[in-house]
């Protein structure tokens, strides 16, 4: 059992990673969106309307967007339905939360194989924004990179909750301790 707390170890290590990484380029996509929402206001209270400033504010927002899903998945943050765990009893918390853990992974996985067709049209196409010019496969990017680190924070709690109680990655030999898994609640 140690080896799997170690291995459940060393993808919170890994998520801990890909979150300080996804911190990082939504803060900067966020405060593009803020002053290029900031400049357009005052260039167009002036009469100098800067339309490029738009469609940067809203590539800014597709990529906070979906980055921000990443974190708010991994942090248990995401709205859930609590009015079915209310009419079911407390022992089937856990398996209502691994069954919503299962079947938002696999549409997440169909999300992302479908949209890899769409991706690749555009790229063969050489598809450009309209003002800015930049290759629209690179905006897509944004949603496809925010559903990879969502489902990568699903199987690790996927895998956290399948753990047995008490062998969880903070815990020692035999000691037992809280799940790194925040988004472990119920539905």
């Amino acid at each position: 059992m140690n080896e799997k707390t170690n291995f459940l170890a060393v993808l919170n290590k890994i998520g801990d990673g890909i979150e300080k990484g996804i911190n990082f380029f939504a803060c900067i996509s966020l405060v593009i969106v803020a002053v290029s929402v900031i400049i357009q206001v005052l260039c167009r209270h002036i009469n100098i309307p800067v339309v490029w400033l738009g469609e940067l504010s809203v590539f800014g927002v597709i990529w906070t967007v979906f980055f921000g899903l990443a974190i708010g998945y991994k942090h248990g943050m995401l709205a859930q339905v609590d009015l079915i765990c209310h009419l079911l009893p407390k022992s089937t918390h856990k398996v209502l939360s691994l069954i919503w853990d299962v079947t938002g992974l696999a549409l997440m996985l169909i999300i992302l194989i479908s949209s890899r067709h769409y991706i690749f049209h555009i790229w063969n196409r050489k598809i450009f924004s309209p003002e800015l010019r930049w290759p629209l496969y690179l905006v897509y990017m944004g949603p496809v990179l925010g559903y990879i680190f969502t489902s990568y924070f699903t199987v690790v709690n996927i895998l956290t909750k399948l753990m047995p109680a008490g062998k969880t990655p903070e815990a020692g030999a035999g000691d037992t301790g809280p799940s790194l898994s925040n988004a472990e609640g119920g539905l």
